[in-house]
């Protein structure tokens, strides 16, 4: 008797092993697979001779392998890792559907903080070099600290939320993690 997922499995196998080791091209690749034998199925082809012959239709793992190599450029590369680090599904590289990963939690905050760190970091620069050397400009220029509804107070109200967040950023920090910590026991319950 022809099993079906045990002859995915060996030609999964196979493709990993002449060097499409991607999951994301595997996973996509095996959808159409099961497509081209549902339908040679439906048309009354025998259950292993409707394998190979989606299994020809395909294609081999070589000419495949180099075929995705030219689709995919640097750049098509890099957006793939901004977006998955961001935890944006990639629309240009289909997965199937189908199967459903679950990542653990750790795995989500360092691709969260990786994402995050350099806006963070850019703001710690703002706030240690940027925001006194506006201070100082403004300072220089004689501009009125106390007139209403101009745009000094939106430069002034601005400097003062970020060096809110200068002074204050550890706490906010740790505010976050401790909410981060209370959130994953609650749920982990």
């Amino acid at each position: 008797m022809f099993d079906f997922e045990h002859a995915i499995a060996q030609w999964r196998q196979q493709m990993a092993e002449s060097g499409l080791r991607q999951p994301e091209l595997l996973d996509e690749l095996e959808s159409h697979l099961r497509e081209e034998f549902e339908a040679q199925a439906c048309a009354g082809v025998r259950t292993e001779d409707a394998f190979t012959l989606a299994a020809q239709r395909v294609g081999r793992a070589d000419v495949l392998e180099t075929e995705f190599a030219k689709s995919f450029t640097m750049f098509d590369r890099l957006k793939h890792l901004v977006l998955t680090l961001a935890g944006i599904p990639d629309s240009n590289l289909a997965t199937n559907m189908n199967t459903s990963r679950v990542e653990p939690a750790w795995a989500t905050y360092l691709k969260t903080t990786a994402f995050l760190l350099p806006a963070i970091l850019l703001a710690t620069v703002s706030a240690i070099f940027v925001v006194p050397k506006l201070q100082q400009i403004c300072r220089d220029a004689g501009l009125p600290a106390g007139t209403e509804g101009t745009f000094w107070n939106l430069i002034q109200s601005s400097i003062h939320v970020m060096l809110s967040i200068s002074n204050h950023g550890h706490l906010i920090a740790f505010a976050i993690i401790a909410l981060l910590v209370l959130l994953e026991w609650r749920s982990a319950q």
